[in-house]
């Protein structure tokens, strides 16, 4: 999705392919565009709702962490 919409802000695709490419009676099957590179990408907001997570803590995991701090 982020490939297209890079195309998009490149003027390379029109902003219609994004409509086209969910509609599945248009593109019956997986679009053949490349990956979008993940250096442009920020992610700036995240949540967590507890219930939601099953969370697992191993003891690689323990020392990773207790390394990091």
């Amino acid at each position: 999705m982020m490939a297209v919409l890079f195309l998009v802000g490149d003027r390379r695709e029109e902003p219609g392919i994004v409509a086209k490419l969910l509609d599945l009676t248009e593109t019956p099957r997986k679009p053949g565009y490349s990956l979008a590179s993940e250096l442009p990408l920020v992610l700036y907001d995240c949540v967590f709702k507890a219930e939601d997570c099953n969370w697992v803590q191993t003891k690689f995991n323990e020392e990773k962490l207790w390394r990091i701090q």
